[in-house]
């Protein structure tokens, strides 16, 4: 309860902290209310609702559509944190073809290849609001037809929407003929 308030121009401002470690989202709602008639009613609540520890990541994937077999395939990851909240142990999993023969990651010191070459893992990373985390990939493409890699991305608190946290790209291989021509002359 508060005290009475005098005149049009009067507040008064209640502050109130809350602290929570479980991820959610919080409404706010405040009403008031007098003893005199009041002929705005319309005005008398407001109600705000803000979320803690949720956020959307979204992934993205860059890579040719083609490259010739035994050349250099680079795969450019692209996590983006769209909010409204920090992402916190954000971590970056990416599945690689069979036969990419891996040949670097970057950034090195936070992406890891499993003890096969077949999956790197990339974090833990915190990112703030509309800021975004890049992993590049690169590997010798193998004379396989179609090259399909997968990634996905995960954080510490459940996704607002985890439809965009997956992402596949399909990369055709040419196979080249390495032909050589030589002639003789018979005498």
């Amino acid at each position: 309860t508060l005290g009475s308030l005098f005149g049009k121009t009067d507040t008064e401002q209640i502050v109130l902290v809350v602290r929570s470690s479980d991820p959610g989202v919080l409404t706010n709602r405040a009403e008031i209310a007098g003893n005199l008639l009041d002929p705005y009613l319309t005005n008398n609540d407001s109600e705000y609702r803000t979320s803690f520890g949720l956020t959307n990541l979204a992934i993205k994937k860059y890579a040719p559509a083609a490259v010739d077999a035994g050349d250099t395939l680079t795969y450019t990851v692209v996590v983006t944190n769209i909010g409204p909240a920090e992402a916190l142990g954000v971590q970056i999993v990416d599945i690689l073809p069979q036969n990419l023969a891996l040949t670097s990651v970057s950034p090195d010191l936070t992406c890891r290849p499993n003890a096969n070459n077949t999956q790197i893992t990339c974090g833990t990373y915190t990112i703030p609001i509309s800021d975004t985390v890049t992993v590049i990939i690169a590997g010798i493409a193998p004379d396989e037809q179609d090259i399909v890699n997968q990634a996905y991305t995960y954080h510490e608190h459940p996704d607002l929407d985890d439809s965009d946290n997956s992402v596949v790209v399909t990369t055709t291989t040419t196979l080249v003929a390495d032909l050589e021509l030589s002639k003789f002359a018979f005498t």
